[in-house]
């Protein structure tokens, strides 16, 4: 069985004059939020985390795995800031598969998109909940219905879990 974790990162500042959009750093919100997920990820066994090269993509993952025993491998993926979802989706065909729990770590809309296209058609309230919004520090966690990850196609996850830090994110 593998499991994928969509984890968007948390709240972020605003961006400042003279600053890089990937250089914006979590909020104090942020930072409670991704100690949040770092609780309820540290029961999924994660194995593997992709984490986009943003620097709220890496505070959110570098707090949350503070919460987690033993620590997953950690690849910090250029291409994930900002991609879309047939660039995630390719990555994701591209996990090796010696990786059975995977969390990805990055950023809207391709979390949003990615989940929908995970969950394919499927009538499921939580689902719906994520139609609605996908919101920072959200996690939604799959279980993929195929062999291996170079076989996932679109509808081709069961949503298991999809969580919100708060009504307001």
């Amino acid at each position: 069985m593998l499991t994928l974790t969509l984890l968007r990162h948390a709240k972020a500042a605003p961006l400042a004059p003279n600053q890089a959009d990937q250089d914006r750093p979590l909020t104090d919100r942020g930072r409670a939020a991704a100690t949040m997920a770092g609780r309820t990820l540290r029961h999924l066994g994660i194995d593997h985390a992709l984490v986009s090269i943003a620097l709220r993509t890496r505070e959110t993952w570098e707090i949350a795995c503070r919460e987690m025993e033993p620590p997953a491998r950690v690849i910090i993926e250029p291409g994930l800031y900002m991609c879309r979802r047939d660039q995630l989706i390719a990555r994701i065909r591209a996990i090796p598969p010696t990786a059975r729990n995977v969390v990805i770590v990055g950023h809207n809309p391709c979390m949003h998109d990615t989940a929908m296209w995970l969950a394919g058609r499927v009538k499921d309230p939580a689902l719906k909940a994520i139609a609605f919004k996908f919101p920072t520090a959200a996690i939604a966690v799959f279980t993929l219905l195929a062999p291996d990850w170079q076989t996932l196609s679109q509808g081709g996850a069961r949503l298991d879990q999809f969580l919100t830090p708060g009504p307001d994110d």
